[in-house]
């Protein structure tokens, strides 16, 4: 599964993301770390400008 980066007004954002966890909910979808997130990127060889 690939991930997704979406630009969403931010007076759309909450509902946005309830409707996400809403829909998602029988795919076990979870929030997840900064660490977790950056291992990720790590392993598919994404550089990480600007972090630490």
């Amino acid at each position: 599964m690939a991930g997704q980066e979406l630009h969403v007004a931010l007076d759309k954002l909450t509902s946005l993301y309830d409707a996400m966890f809403e829909e998602g909910a029988d795919l076990s979808v979870a929030n997840i770390g900064l660490r977790a997130l950056n291992c990720l990127r790590l392993e598919k060889a994404y550089r990480g400008f600007g972090q630490n």
